[in-house]
């Protein structure tokens, strides 16, 4: 069963392939007085498909909502095409 074309025309591709679709820097959260995460780093690049693994409590859920600008993150950033996340919220939130 092929995918209908107008489907592809929603995703946003960056013009070159391969260049990097999401970095994140550095990323530390401090929630009431305890360290969630630290220091992560990371970038997805253009077509890869990644997944997030590890136990309950791991911080999977908080780094995917910080990724998202759900949450802000005591230390880093989340670029997306280009955009952070902190300067340039809605621009990034786009292209998620």
């Amino acid at each position: 069963m092929r995918t209908p074309k107008h489907v592809y025309n929603r995703i946003p591709m960056p013009a070159r392939p391969g260049t990097c679709r999401l970095q994140v820097q550095n990323l530390s959260i401090t929630l009431e007085g305890e360290s969630i995460l630290q220091d992560i780093s990371f970038q997805l690049n253009c077509r890869e498909i990644v997944a997030l693994i590890g136990p309950n409590g791991a911080g999977k859920s908080t780094t995917m909502n910080i990724m998202t600008g759900y949450l802000s993150a005591t230390e880093g950033d989340v670029v997306v095409n280009g955009h952070s996340i902190l300067d340039e919220p809605e621009e990034a939130k786009a292209c998620i």
